[in-house]
């Protein structure tokens, strides 16, 4: 092979090498895939804003709670402010709005999602370790969608639980950022590594993993607001 030809072919490699890098980085900040999002109800929508949506209360979620405290009000504003008029989130344009509906935790036909502070034994992993809150996504029962006029599978109702310990042995910044990244399960996001966000799983090598999702409460970021956007095409 000639000297020119050689020299030929390096300089197209190099060429593809610069391509692919600037096609990568020309998509930060990375969006958050449909692997990043949970199993929905039914499986071409769901999700607890999908109801509210169907019949006409764009981005709201009514809210009951044990306990209706200062880090969720907090909280409902991060959302809000973080979701309206952002880029990924042309479905709420205005925004996702978490409205206080009721504070005694009863979960009747109009409240979207329950949050509930629960005794610190109920999140035991073992070997000392307890866990911060989870979501226990339930799927909308028969007679929930008969109520709302529509048929069985109808979407879901999250139930947030939270180590009220925990919760509040922590900082305000934690008790929002843990109440953000609950909700946002919620909402339809699982666990990612995708870039920064506040659905990040806690990994070392994240950006801005487990301690700086903890330590700021910024509400969503674009991985999450594109992830909410995938949950909701």
């Amino acid at each position: 092979m000639s000297r020119a030809k050689r020299r030929s072919g390096v300089q197209n490699v190099v060429l593809f090498l610069v391509v692919g890098v600037l096609a990568a980085t020309a998509t930060w900040p990375l969006a958050a895939s449909a692997n990043d999002i949970k199993a929905r109800f039914p499986s071409t929508n769901g999700g607890t804003l999908w109801m509210s949506g169907r019949f006409g209360y764009p981005g709201w979620v009514y809210v009951t709670s044990s306990d209706c405290n200062a880090a969720e009000t907090a909280m409902y504003g991060n959302v809000k402010r973080t979701t309206t008029g952002t880029s990924y989130m042309g479905r709420w344009a205005d925004g996702i709005t978490f409205s206080r509906y009721r504070c005694d935790n009863t979960w009747d036909y109009y409240a979207d999602l329950r949050i509930s502070y629960m005794d610190q034994s109920n999140f035991y992993q073992g070997n000392g370790y307890y866990i911060g809150g989870r979501n226990v996504d339930v799927e909308a029962a028969p007679a929930y969608c008969s109520f709302w006029g529509t048929s069985h599978p109808c979407g879901s109702r999250p139930n947030v639980q939270i180590n009220r310990q925990k919760f509040f042995g922590n900082s305000a910044t934690y008790e929002e950022s843990e109440l953000e990244h609950e909700t946002g399960h919620g909402l339809g996001l699982a666990h990612h590594c995708t870039g920064p966000a506040v659905m990040n799983n806690g990994a070392s090598g994240c950006p801005d993993g487990y301690q700086g999702r903890f330590g700021s409460a910024p509400g969503y970021f674009a991985t999450d607001r594109s992830g909410i956007n995938n949950v909701y095409p």
